[in-house]
């Protein structure tokens, strides 16, 4: 595996902070709710990451990033599954919480540290949004071997379900300008680039199973939220903490998991 400008993988504790062009408020929000993050967050299911195996084909002699990969939700069920995965994030507090069988790399999608066309796949789990640009789609076009694979997923609630929907409201309410997945538009960066071409999308249902305090945390772990202030941030959690009240102490949070499958040219 190599790692341009010289470096090595190997476990990334000794960087500190947060990498300084990560968005805002991702990086002050993922620092300070990482513990939060690990507790409310949800993995992706089996049929999910198996769909992207498929994809990538046999994962001999391979380097897999998981880009934006916070505290492994992601990485983990890959590297399960034996695949030589690099776990890559921009906030070194989020990488702390992954365990140490897993290699990690503090770096941001507009400067990865690979050399050329020495990447077999990118996997950005629920974190695109926060750099679809034209940089950092460069970066990751030229780490990426010809016909590389790049594969977003995302976690999207069932807003059907009406305590999800008040989940959201009291999230929706304090996103300012922050991007998100459900605006679609990281979309249109990747289908306006002639570099990447869709090759597969699809969808899996992915029932998480929750606790009340659980739910707490997963609120309390949105990157715009978990970077307020004490005051308003305990606000936010008295609103939480009402909405799993009116829930059973166990029970599934309704997911599914979206994946959109691309190639580079």
């Amino acid at each position: 595996m190599v790692v341009a400008h010289g470096g090595t993988h190997g476990r990334s504790r000794d960087t500190q902070g947060v990498s300084r062009d990560v968005a805002q408020p991702a990086a002050d929000g993922y620092a300070a709710g990482a513990s939060a993050y690990l507790r409310g967050r949800p993995s992706y299911p089996a049929e999910a990451v198996e769909g992207l195996l498929d994809h990538f084909g046999s994962p001999s002699g391979q380097l897999v990033v998981d880009l934006g990969a916070g505290t492994g939700q992601l990485t983990c069920p890959l590297a399960d599954r034996e695949v030589p995965v690099l776990a890559v994030d921009p906030v070194a507090e989020m990488l702390r919480n992954i365990p140490e069988r897993v290699r990690t790399l503090v770096a941001t999608a507009q400067s990865l540290l690979f050399a050329p066309q020495t990447v077999s796949a990118i996997t950005v789990g629920n974190a695109f949004h926060w750099f679809a640009n034209a940089e950092a789609l460069e970066d990751m076009h030229r780490c990426l071997r010809p016909h590389g694979m790049l594969a977003l997923l995302w976690n999207e609630r069932d807003e059907r379900v009406g305590w999800v929907r008040q989940h959201s409201e009291i999230v929706d309410a304090h996103e300012g300008d922050a991007p998100r997945f459900k605006t679609m538009a990281w979309k249109r960066v990747i289908d306006g680039s002639p570099r990447f071409a869709e090759v597969a999308t699809f969808e899996v249902a992915n029932p998480w199973p929750m606790t009340r305090s659980r739910l707490v945390d997963r609120i309390l772990s949105t990157s715009f939220i978990a970077a307020l202030p004490d005051a308003p941030r305990k606000v936010i959690e008295d609103q939480a903490l009402a909405l799993a009240e009116t829930l059973p102490e166990r029970f599934d949070y309704p997911y599914r998991t979206r994946v959109w499958i691309y190639e580079r040219h």
